[in-house]
């Protein structure tokens, strides 16, 4: 019943994962429909009309490569109450309101977190009489391009409720990717390896999925407004972007039962090769963590080539079981498309409205979801398999009227101590007048008789040990206690209940128990000299009774 107890309190966990898995596509397809920032009467767009040094009117996504001055007139704007609004990444920004410079943003950090501050919001207020805004772009890195999103002069409360509701469904999909992950994380500690010796995969699948979640953050803006500090999650995406190689791979090598492949160790000697060298070196100044990222993305595509070899190489061998193949297939597939466009994406597409992690988040929620359904439903199968074995084998050793262990969970405490010697006290027991019971009143009369006497032995002597029925009349009792006294009083005890069972009950014949017992010791004798002796102090006992009687 336990055991049912926990595999239902299993599978609510697992309800809920799925939950979780379902709502992360919902939430995926909202930020891609919620992209767009919308203007009202009082807010005006500032993404074009801007003019260059040279009197060209370009909007802000046509920008030359390098530094860039724009201008922007004002004065058919009301800017009572208003600022300037605008999202940047990786630009530092000089801001002038009519020839007078009114804000700098370019923060500097130490050498080991690399000059991006990743992405960031400016609110800039805006005189009411102010004829016209400049701009000078600086791009973090050379030939870049400077990155300004959806600028804008407006309430401020109002741009920040926008891009809150902007960035929300991103980070929620983020958010619900990390917990996801956590619980996957928690199925593998908490039951992975209950039903079965080898891990089952939910441990690498919960923290790559942790991981992406972390990363993919960086997008929404959110933590960077909350937190204040942009460079930290910049940082953060950094650490995240080197380790992600690995859980994948050691998915699929868990899945096809190829755990001692060489390629995980080698694989995990490129990512700390990778985080040493980027910590010394931009430690030291020599060089940006930005453009160390090229040695994260050379080991992603490393891992995606290992995770290729190693499906192809169980499918040839046949170590991964059909229905956990298909799963395998299209949830690596859609991973593997989503990280090799968001890659491609990076080195040549910049700037994009939709972030650096899109199509990384969909494919990564498509095999999550579809590794995690999985992983759940083989869970829940081993353990129903799990639960039928010990069903099995609690009939195998459990004695069906009575209760108790039978012999054969006897002779396997037997072994147990021959294996692993410990002082305890061993004590045989023995029914008297069981067959004047059957003979005289009947066999149920002898039944109640027998199941009386195991109530009696359980109630005194289970408190310290195990109690069996190793034959009709037979009882043992192994105590986990070479204490004399203990063992006295807890057979006093039995005594006492014996008498008080015919007192109440007064059953045909008298419940009657004859025990000896002996105490193994294994520095001072053989266990089974202590059984021996244990044995004949029973009879001995027996004998005496039947004469007083």
């Amino acid at each position: 019943m336990k055991n049912l107890l926990r595999s239902g309190r299993r599978i609510w966990t697992d309800m809920i994962a799925l939950i979780l898995a379902l709502v992360m596509i919902v939430i995926v397809a909202a930020q891609f429909s919620t992209r767009t920032v919308f203007y009202g009467d009082t807010a005006y767009d500032l993404s074009s009309g801007w003019v260059t040094e040279d009197g060209q009117s370009i909007s802000l996504n046509e920008a030359e490569p390098g530094v860039v001055t724009l201008t922007h007139a004002l004065s058919d704007m009301a800017l009572t109450d208003k600022c300037l609004c605008l999202k940047s990444s990786d630009t530092f920004l000089d801001i002038s309101i009519d020839g007078e410079l009114v804000y700098h943003y370019a923060p500097t950090h130490r050498n080991v977190i690399g000059h991006s501050y990743g992405n960031y919001i400016h609110t800039i207020h805006l005189p009411a009489d102010a004829q016209e805004v400049s701009m000078t772009l600086t791009p973090i890195y050379r030939n870049d391009t400077a990155d300004i999103r959806f600028a804008s002069v407006e309430d401020p409360a109002g741009f920040i409720v926008r891009i809150f509701r902007q960035g929300i469904p991103g980070f929620t999909a983020c958010l619900i990717m990390v917990v996801f992950g956590i619980i996957m994380i928690l199925l593998e500690i908490t039951g992975g390896r209950i039903v079965s010796d080898q891990p089952m995969g939910f441990l690498p699948l919960g923290v790559f999925s942790v991981i992406i979640g972390i990363w993919s953050m960086n997008d929404t803006y959110v933590l960077q407004v909350i937190t204040g500090r942009p460079a930290i999650i910049k940082v953060l995406g950094y650490l995240c972007m080197m380790l992600i190689a690995y859980p994948p791979v050691s998915f699929i090598a868990t899945a096809a039962k190829k755990r001692s492949t060489p390629l995980l160790p080698v694989l995990v000697a490129l990512i700390a090769v990778n985080f040493l060298t980027t910590i010394i070196l931009a430690g030291a100044g020599l060089v940006d963590p930005h453009y160390m990222l090229l040695f994260s993305h050379a080991n992603i595509v490393i891992a995606m080539c290992m995770t290729v070899f190693l499906m192809v190489q169980a499918v040839r061998n046949k170590q991964i079981e059909n229905r956990f193949l298909i799963t395998i297939v299209i949830g690596m597939t859609a991973a593997l498309i989503g990280v090799g466009i968001d890659l491609i994406r990076f080195w040549f597409v910049r700037n994009s409205e939709y972030g650096a992690s899109p199509f990384t988040r969909a494919g990564v929620l498509i095999f999550i979801i579809a590794e995690g359904i999985h992983l759940l439903r083989e869970k829940n199968r081993l353990l129903i398999e799990q639960g039928n074995a010990e069903m099995m084998k609690k009939l195998a050793y459990s004695d069906a009227l009575t209760k108790l262990p039978n012999r054969a969970a006897y002779y396997e405490k037997e072994e147990s101590l021959r294996k692993t010697p410990q002082k305890c006290a061993i004590i045989m027991l023995d029914i008297n007048w069981l067959k004047k019971a059957n003979d005289e009143f009947g066999h149920a009369e002898g039944d109640r008789h027998i199941i009386a006497a195991a109530g009696v032995i359980r109630e005194c002597l289970s408190a310290l040990g195990t109690c069996y029925r190793i034959g009709g009349d037979e009882f043992a009792a192994i105590l986990d206690t070479g204490d004399v006294q203990a063992v006295e009083q807890a057979l006093a005890g039995m005594e006492q209940a014996a008498a008080d069972y015919n007192r109440r009950e007064k059953p045909p014949v008298p419940l009657q128990l004859a025990y000896g017992y002996a105490i193994y010791a294994p520095e001072e004798m053989e266990l089974d000299a202590a059984q021996n002796t244990a044995d004949q102090r029973m009879y001995d006992m027996k004998r005496m009774m039947k004469a007083i009687r």
